[in-house]
Order: C-alpha cells, then structure tokens, then sequence
C-alpha cells in the first residue's frame, strides 16, 4: 500500500486480526446499527505496541 491510500474495510480488518480485534455490530445514537469498532477493543493493544508519548516536566 502506498502513502496516501486508503484501506478498504477487509484490509483493515485483516491488519487487526492479530491483534483479536474484529468489527461489530454497533449502535450509535438511535440510528441504525452500523459495523464497527468499539474503541474498548483497542485499549488492552495501545500501550503494548505503541510507544509511551507521555513528557515528563523539568
């Protein structure tokens, strides 16, 4: 995949496999239930593959 392209839903779907992150049927407002991803998924992940941001004040 190039800079600047976008990821269709199975690519992203198949780069979050690993991870045990899939997409769900969700209900946002009162709207119809729509797939997605419950950002709850995604919490247990971040702070094992991402490096820690945080900054320390001198």
């Amino acid at each position: 995949m190039e800079q600047g392209q976008t990821h269709s839903a199975r690519q992203v779907s198949t780069k979050l496999k690993p991870f045990e992150i899939s997409s769900k049927t969700l209900r946002v407002g009162y709207g119809n239930p729509q797939k997605g991803y419950d950002l709850k998924d995604f919490e247990d992940v971040f702070p094992r593959y991402l490096p820690d941001l945080s900054v320390t004040r001198l």
